[in-house]
C-alpha cells in the first residue's frame, strides 16, 4: 500500500482468497476529496409568481450536505421588510405546503435556512406577489436609463408603494400638457391612460399587481400640443382600431392626421431612440406614447 501524492490517492495491491487458496492480485484506489460545503437552493417561489390569499402553494428547494430540519420565512417588502416565520422547523424533504396569508404585496421573497446552521440559507432570486383572487400581475422590463411606460392595471395610486421593488435610485415623471411641465413622483397619482417617464440605474424587471381596467372603452382628452398618454389594456390594439373623436365625429388615426387634427406620427421611446407606433403596427400594454394634438380632441381606445 502506497500514497500517491501527485493524485492524492492511496493504492492498495494484493489480497488473498482463503477459499481458493490463491493470491488475488487486486488493485484498489482510495481517493481523497475535500468535503463539500452544505447548500440550500430555493426553487419556488423564485420570482414572478402570483400566489393568491387562501390558496395552497408548495414551497420547494434542493439541498446538499444539510443535516436536520430547515426554517422557512417570508418577507413581504424585501429587502427592507421584516422576516416572518412560516415554519420554524420542518423536515428537509424539499417541499412544504403553505396556505397563503395576507396582506397583499408585490415585493415578496422566501428565505430557507438550516436550523442547525443558520449561515446555510437561500433567498428567492426575484420578487413574487401575494394578492387577492382577482389580482393580476404585470411585469415591466426596464432599460438602464429612461423608459416610457404606462400602467395596464388599476393599482395603489402611490408610486412609492407600487414600485418599491426597484433596485437603486429611480425617478418617475408625468407630463402635464396644460402647464407644459413635469410632475415628480411625489406629485403623481398612478392611473391607467397616463404615460410616464421612468428612469432606473440598471437593466431590471419589476412586477406590479392590480386589477385590469374593466371598461371596454377609454377616452382620453388631448389638449392642444404634446400629450404623454398610456395604453390601458393588457391585450394589444392595432393602429387601425384606435379612434380620434372631435365632437360627435370619429376618425381613424390616419384620417385624423390627414384632416389636421393630430400629427401624422405617434412615438414610443425604446430606451435608445423614438420609434413610430405606426411602424410597430399596434399599441401595447405597459407602454407610454407621445401624441401631438393640433386641436382639442379625444383619443379613444375601444376593445
Amino acid at each position: 500500500m502506497i500514497y500517491d501524492s501527485a493524485h492524492q490517492k492511496v493504492i492498495l495491491f494484493g489480497g488473498w482468497n482463503y477459499d481458493l487458496g490463491g493470491d488475488l492480485s487486486d488493485t484498489w484506489a482510495l481517493f481523497f476529496q475535500e468535503p463539500s460545503n452544505p447548500t440550500l437552493q430555493l426553487t419556488s417561489p423564485n420570482g414572478g409568481e402570483l400566489w393568491t390569499i387562501s390558496s395552497s402553494q408548495n414551497i420547494t428547494w434542493t439541498s446538499t450536505g444539510v443535516t436536520g430540519n430547515v426554517k422557512i420565512e417570508l418577507n413581504r417588502n424585501y429587502p427592507s421588510g421584516a422576516w416572518e416565520t412560516l415554519f420554524a422547523s420542518t423536515p428537509n424533504d424539499g417541499s412544504e405546503s403553505w396556505v397563503v396569508t395576507g396582506p397583499v404585496s408585490s415585493n415578496c421573497r422566501i428565505r430557507i435556512s438550516s436550523v442547525d446552521d443558520p449561515s446555510v440559507y437561500d433567498v428567492s432570486d426575484g420578487y413574487f406577489s401575494i394578492g387577492e383572487s382577482s389580482t393580476t400581475i404585470f411585469t415591466f422590463s426596464l432599460n438602464s436609463g429612461w423608459n416610457m411606460i404606462s400602467l395596464p392595471l388599476i393599482t395603489d395610486p402611490n408610486p412609492l408603494n407600487v414600485f418599491s421593488g426597484i433596485t437603486g435610485i429611480w425617478s418617475l415623471y408625468q407630463w402635464d400638457p396644460i402647464s407644459s411641465s413635469y410632475k415628480g413622483k411625489s406629485q403623481i397619482s398612478l392611473q391607467p391612460g397616463i404615460g410616464y417617464w421612468f428612469k432606473v440605474q440598471t437593466l431590471q424587471t419589476v412586477t406590479i399587481q392590480g386589477t385590469p381596467y374593466s371598461n371596454s372603452e377609454m377616452r382620453l382628452d388631448l389638449p392642444l400640443g404634446w400629450n404623454l398618454v398610456g395604453y390601458p389594456f393588457l391585450s394589444s390594439m392595432s393602429w387601425a382600431d384606435v379612434r380620434i373623436g372631435v365632437g360627435s365625429n370619429e376618425y381613424t388615426l390616419d384620417q385624423a392626421a390627414s384632416s389636421g387634427i393630430i400629427s401624422s406620427q405617434i412615438y414610443w421611446w425604446n430606451g435608445t431612440s423614438y420609434v413610430k407606433v405606426k411602424d410597430l403596427g399596434a399599441f401595447e400594454a405597459g407602454k407610454g406614447y407621445w401624441i401631438r394634438a393640433k386641436q382639442n380632441c379625444t383619443l379613444i381606445f375601444r376593445k
